[in-house]
């Protein structure tokens, strides 16, 4: 199967916001209706950074050779588990019914909270101590032990993306024929609005902390390629433009990843562009579903693995080397991420295993 690239026209959108920083102004106030979250029960700890040689850490993670992962806990699968989020130290992701689940570290040990009902799941982010969803209509959030779920006020704007990272919550709206980007640091009880550049659209975003933020501008008007955008300072000032990178469009399938990585939709080959670099495609020995950010410049896909049983992919760059490790015993995974300083899946019967 292969990755199918598909171009997004955007109608013709008029920004109000310029250059010119301005200072933040507060999202809608949540109805009188939606109660105030209570602090999370545990506290979720943001994953290290991986440092050194990836293969080798790869390795003492699962073993070598890959041993079983151990259970901990069982949650209500669907036949797909996106869309599925790993940021901040968390993953999240739907799960039978379109409830959310949520895997964190804590000072007692990993933990799964859910099943979580934040309505009609199109787009999932979490900052860490709060998990959210949207689709595109209402948006609503809890705290990501699963307590506190409350629908926010959006106003009259839609959600169409959802991002988040430690301790900050991103989001794109449309509102007519207007764009655009707030930030918020508390689930979305507050915001702020961001500025962004005029005719763009903000469509990808990756928080890499509470400060630095990479995202991609698609153009609202024309054929012009999609472009990077990068705030250093939290998105007190509005994003600067960063240049262009080599796409004709923007897919739903791509996604974007810490160093200015861009991929496609994975399958059996993903195709992959960095920053000032063409894009070049990566064949991989078997079809990924999924994947996440792993060491510096590398990502780890997972999917049904060599022999139809749950596994792993590690993807390095610049050069392009893939790793498989496939653990003993496993059903597919649907959903995987770093949690802590373990990586946790949950395969397509539900099972949550963890590699320590």
């Amino acid at each position: 199967m292969k990755a199918v690239w598909v171009g997004i026209t955007v109608g013709t959108v008029a920004l109000a916001c310029d250059r010119t920083p301005a200072p933040p102004s507060p999202l809608p106030a949540p109805p009188a209706s939606a109660a105030t979250p209570a602090p999370p029960l545990s506290t979720p700890a943001i994953s290290p950074a991986i440092e050194g040689d990836p293969r080798e850490a790869a390795r003492a993670l699962f073993g070598n050779p890959p041993r079983p992962g151990r259970v901990i806990g069982t949650v209500e699968a669907a036949t797909n588990g996106n869309p599925q989020t790993n940021t901040a130290g968390v993953l999240a992701s739907t799960g039978a019914g379109g409830k959310v689940f949520t895997v964190y570290a804590s000072s007692d040990g990993l933990k799964v909270g859910g099943p979580i009902d934040l309505g009609s799941v199109r787009m999932l982010a979490t900052d860490g101590p709060h998990v959210c969803a949207s689709d595109r209509r209402v948006l609503r959030c809890a705290n990501v032990d699963g307590s506190g779920a409350a629908q926010r006020s959006t106003g009259t704007s839609e959600t169409n993306g959802l991002w988040g990272g430690p301790g900050v919550l991103l989001r794109a709206t449309t509102n007519g024929y207007e764009s655009g980007f707030e930030a918020s640091e508390d689930g979305f009880l507050t915001g702020r609005r961001v500025g962004i550049p005029k005719r763009r659209a903000v469509v990808a975003a990756m928080v890499e902390s509470r400060t630095r933020w990479t995202v991609v501008l698609l153009p609202t008007e024309g054929t012009v390629k999609p472009r990077y955008g990068l705030s250093v300072d939290g998105g007190q000032s509005p994003i600067a433009d960063f240049g262009a990178l080599d796409r004709t469009g923007w897919s739903i399938g791509d996604r974007l990843w810490p160093e200015q990585l861009v991929t496609g939709a994975f399958a059996t080959e993903t195709v992959v562009a960095e920053r000032g670099e063409k894009q070049t495609t990566v064949t991989l020995p078997w079809s990924a579903a999924g994947g996440f950010a792993f060491a510096r410049r590398s990502l780890l896909l997972f999917g049904r693995g060599a022999t139809g049983s749950g596994g792993f992919l590690l993807v390095e760059f610049p050069s392009r080397h893939v790793s498989s490790f496939v653990p003993p015993g496993s059903q597919p995974f649907i959903a995987a991420g770093r949690v802590g300083g373990a990586i946790v899946a949950i395969t397509d019967e539900g099972k949550v295993l963890a590699w320590e």
